[in-house]
């Protein structure tokens, strides 16, 4: 009589080594899809919070503020009449009580990017309330995943997805 010992075969480590390689190229791409969304969603968070630290700023200063869109040749516009870049300045005017705020949307990885309609700055009077008499569109988009912020004329920041 034969007595066989605990273990397993070389055939059968192979068998489920090929099992959890299947797995790992099948789940690759989804992931790297998931990560793309999040960048998106927190560069969208962190220029909603700017926005609004924007028309704070204006209002506590009692002078004009600006979120000055740095435009890049990395960013792909994607519709005509719009500006695009990764990183943008907040500053206030006529003289600037703090120094200027510089954020970097690539700081996270990827190639995140913003676009905004109309020009490529952003004010915001004493009042906090953005200077001219249309709604911006701010859009944050890396590849296909986008996601869009919408400034009212009354300063109000609303996610639209």
């Amino acid at each position: 009589m034969e007595i066989r010992r605990g273990g397993y075969t070389l055939v059968e480590l192979l068998v489920v080594l090929c099992i959890v390689g299947l797995t790992c190229a099948l789940g690759v791409p989804r992931l790297d899809g998931m990560l793309a969304r999040m960048r998106v969603r927190s560069a969208a968070n962190l220029v909603a919070g700017d926005l609004a630290l924007v028309r704070m700023l204006a209002v506590r200063e009692g002078h004009t503020a600006v979120l000055v869109l740095e435009p890049s040749g990395d960013c792909q516009v994607r519709f005509r009449g719009r500006r695009a870049g990764f990183r943008y300045r907040i500053h206030g005017q006529p003289r600037p009580a703090a120094p200027s705020r510089t954020v970097d949307l690539r700081l996270a990885g990827g190639r995140v990017c913003m676009e905004m309609n109309g020009l490529d700055s952003l004010a915001v009077n004493s009042r906090g309330l953005p200077r001219g008499f249309n709604n911006r569109t701010v859009w944050v988009h890396e590849r296909t995943y986008a996601d869009s912020l919408f400034l009212s004329v009354a300063g109000r920041v609303r996610r639209m997805r």
